[in-house]
């Protein structure tokens, strides 16, 4: 759940974003985690395939409502460290 601000100097407030294929901000196109439309409309946006996705975000119930569309969820808790160990063990 981001403001139009993201959308509009992205790059400026987060440079992390350009390790990103895309984005889907919700003042934009309306919508809000955990609504289930939310991850529906990423999931067609980007043409992605749920098992094949790692949805991460540190609000349990945002990861839930991922999770409950098919994609994976990490509940991220300020540790990086483990968050890519996440990731290599999905990767495999």
């Amino acid at each position: 759940n981001a403001p139009t601000t993201l959308a509009e100097h992205g790059l400026e407030i987060c440079p992390l974003m350009r390790a990103f294929d895309g984005s889907v901000i919700s003042s934009v196109v309306k919508l809000m985690k955990p609504d289930r439309a939310i991850f529906e409309y990423a999931l067609k946006a980007w043409r992605i395939e749920p098992s094949e996705s790692l949805f991460i975000d540190d609000c349990a119930l945002n990861v839930q409502g991922a999770i409950d569309c098919g994609l994976n969820g990490y509940l991220f808790r300020e540790d990086a460290d483990a968050l890519l160990r996440e990731i290599e063990i999905l990767s495999e």
